[in-house]
C-alpha cells in the first residue's frame, strides 16, 4: 500500500511538472507545427488566450506589380517569404490605396484564403525559408488611386490587428 501510494504521488508530482515546463515555454510551444495547434486550443479551452510571439519582421514581402485594370477589376501580385527560424502563420495582407500625394484613398485586409492561389494552404503554417504567392484581386479604385503599398499583419486577438509598419 505504502508503495502504490509513493508511486501515484510521484506520477501525480511528474504530470503537475510537466504542465509547468509546458505552461512555462508556452510560447515557443505554440509556434511548433505539430505541437502549437492542440496546445492553443487547450489554452482556448481553459479560457486563456493563447498568442504566440510571431515575428513580423521576418516576413519579406517582394510586389511585383499590378496588372492594368481590366474589366472593372484590379489585380495586385507579390510574393511572400518567411525569413523567420521557425514557421510561421500566413499573414494577412494590407492593402493600401494611395493618391498622387502619397495620402491614403482606401485600405482593404485580405485574408490568406483571399490571397492564396491554393486556398487551402491558409490554414497552414509557412515553413522558415518557405514562400507563397499572392494575388489580389479588386474593384478598380478609379483615377484617384494611383498606388499603392502593401503591409503584413497578424490578428493579437478577434478584434486587435498588429502590422509590420505600425498599428492595425
Amino acid at each position: 500500500l505504502g508503495t502504490l501510494a509513493w508511486t501515484v504521488g510521484s506520477l501525480a508530482l511528474a504530470v503537475v511538472l510537466a504542465a509547468q515546463v509546458v505552461h512555462h515555454f508556452r510560447q515557443d510551444l505554440a509556434r511548433h507545427p505539430q505541437v502549437g495547434p492542440p496546445l492553443r486550443i487547450a489554452y482556448e479551452r481553459l479560457g486563456m488566450a493563447l498568442l504566440p510571439n510571431w515575428d513580423l519582421a521576418a516576413f519579406e514581402l517582394r510586389q511585383w506589380g499590378n496588372d492594368a485594370a481590366t474589366q472593372g477589376r484590379m489585380l495586385v501580385r507579390a510574393s511572400l517569404a518567411n525569413r523567420a527560424g521557425f514557421a510561421q502563420p500566413h499573414p494577412i495582407l494590407r492593402l493600401e490605396l494611395e493618391d498622387r500625394f502619397g495620402a491614403p484613398v482606401a485600405t482593404r485586409d485580405f485574408e490568406p484564403v483571399d490571397y492564396l492561389k491554393n486556398p487551402s494552404q491558409a490554414g497552414r503554417l509557412l515553413a522558415p525559408g518557405a514562400s507563397s504567392e499572392a494575388e489580389l484581386v479588386l474593384a478598380d479604385p478609379g483615377r484617384e488611386a494611383v498606388g499603392y503599398r502593401l503591409d503584413v499583419c497578424l490578428r493579437e486577438s478577434p478584434a486587435v490587428l498588429r502590422c509590420a509598419r505600425g498599428p492595425g
